[in-house]
């Protein structure tokens, strides 16, 4: 994954980015790990998931990872084909009484088709999460996990999720 450093804005609008095939257990796209005020805008970011017959193991191949970051944000991005979650906002791996990410947006995404959750929210405050369409996940649309508060989860449409739980979850 690319990681962004501190005060990083990507404008990806108008470009379609493409991952190769990985068939180790952990990658994705964008990782904002430990960084302040960086962001994402725009772009259609195509994971490898079509790209594996069957698909490798591994929870960590992720389209965009928040662990532990401030006031970061992804905004007006197409999401789709991740072998993980869409988008996974969580604390930093030791899990040790810390935060994830706080004060982040995620905003006029269209999330789609990934393996995992739409849009993953596991101890993290202040976040805004508005306006997003998530659908045709494998798991969750939205989830929450631990404690998650000051956080506004509002104008979202989720729609076909856990097309992986049975065979008439598509209706």
């Amino acid at each position: 994954a690319l990681l962004l450093k501190d005060g990083v804005s990507i404008d990806a609008t108008g470009a379609t980015i493409e991952a190769f095939k990985n068939n180790g257990t952990h990658g994705g796209f964008v990782s904002f790990q430990s960084c302040e005020n960086s962001h994402v805008t725009g772009g259609t970011w195509i994971g490898d998931k079509a790209l594996h017959s069957p698909l490798p193991t591994g929870e960590f191949c992720f389209a965009f990872f928040f662990t532990a970051s401030i006031n970061c944000s992804i905004k007006n991005a197409i999401i789709k084909n991740s072998r993980g979650d869409g988008i996974d906002i969580e604390p930093d791996h030791s899990y040790s009484g810390n935060w994830g990410s706080v004060d982040g947006v995620v905003t006029g995404n269209v999330v789609t088709e990934n393996y995992g959750d739409g849009i993953t929210i596991f101890r993290s405050s202040g976040l805004t999460v508005v306006g997003n369409i998530v659908s045709r996940n494998g798991e969750r649309g939205i989830s929450f996990r631990g404690d998650v508060s000051d956080t506004v989860v509002s104008s979202n449409v989720v729609k076909y999720a856990g097309l992986r739980a049975a065979a008439n979850s598509d209706t």
